[in-house]
């Protein structure tokens, strides 16, 4: 791709993520008809961009127009996302609409926002389908050994302390050897931890609040 291409493409994407917080079907009209080529194929482009460059890797699809929706409350929906994947879409939309009345406008409809959503997930590379997807929105991996049952189960043994303890005393020496525990269990299960993509600044989790 030609550099000077490359870059009237980031210029649009960007200007897009700034004003509404990701970029819709009529951006790719935009640049397609400005480069000559089909949407399909710019959106195809633009995949690859994100993939290779980590200045487009934030750029979020949000679908194939806008809606009202201001910058701020998409910034809103991306930070509870990323705190809680698993977030009941119906209680997100309830916290959207309750600010959005206090604020004097109107309710987003269920159907546009569920569509809406969906969208902005992928675009934050959150999948509905993956079981892991609350972990790797953590910048987590785990091993061929991890399960979901398995770190259930651990909440039980080894991360309980509560047979380490009675009415006076603790057994210092076996919350040890149970830390010694956790850290191998741990170990075991998690490979490494990665900066996510997701992960916003302190600055604006505090603005968000």
């Amino acid at each position: 791709m030609k550099p000077k291409i490359k870059e009237m493409i980031y210029s649009q994407l960007k200007e897009a993520q700034e004003k509404y917080g990701g970029y819709t079907g009529k951006d790719i009209a935009t640049i397609s008809r400005k480069i000559s080529r089909q949407p399909k194929t710019v959106r195809r482009q633009i995949e690859k961009l994100r993939e290779e460059y980590a200045s487009f890797s934030n750029f979020t699809y949000i679908g194939k127009r806008y809606i009202d929706l201001t910058l701020d409350e998409i910034t809103f929906l991306q930070y509870r996302l990323q705190g809680n994947c698993l977030m009941l879409k119906s209680l997100l939309l309830e916290k959207l609409n309750k600010r959005r009345i206090d604020k004097g406008n109107s309710r987003i409809p269920p159907s546009t926002f569920y569509k809406f959503l969906g969208n902005l997930m992928n675009g934050m590379g959150i999948d509905e389908n993956d079981p892991y997807r609350w972990l790797k929105t953590k910048g987590m991996s785990v091993t061929e050994q991890y399960s979901i049952e398995n770190a259930r189960a651990s909440i039980q043994t080894p991360f309980s302390f509560r047979d380490l303890k009675n009415i006076s005393i603790a057994d210092l020496e076996g919350v040890n050897e149970r830390l010694k525990e956790c850290k191998r269990w741990l170990e075991e299960n998690y490979t490494r931890l990665e900066t996510s993509s997701l992960t916003m600044t302190k600055s604006k989790r505090e603005s968000i609040n």
